[in-house]
């Protein structure tokens, strides 16, 4: 596997991961009011929530992108191993 595909996974792994960490901070929000027996939350929770969830979204594009390259890189990769 040439080098470049290897960053190109680690780098959408870390993405991965970072994004998994998101997801846990935004769902600790909806927790915390459901054990609070809250229907809905504070405005300072509802601004966190919105925040995280608008870089969960910028987060999802970043992990797409990395697929697309790791695509793209892998069939470049592949080509040129049939090309010799």
């Amino acid at each position: 596997m040439d080098e470049r595909l290897k960053r190109l996974i680690a780098r959408r792994e870390t993405a991965h991961t970072e994004r998994e960490t998101l997801l846990a901070q935004r769902k600790a929000i909806v927790d915390v009011a459901g054990e609070e027996a809250r229907e809905d939350l504070s405005a300072e929770e509802e601004a966190e929530f919105r925040a995280l969830a608008a870089s969960i979204k910028l987060k999802d594009a970043e992990i797409r992108s990395y697929d697309e390259r790791i695509t793209e890189n892998g069939r470049r990769a592949g080509a040129r191993q049939a090309a010799h």
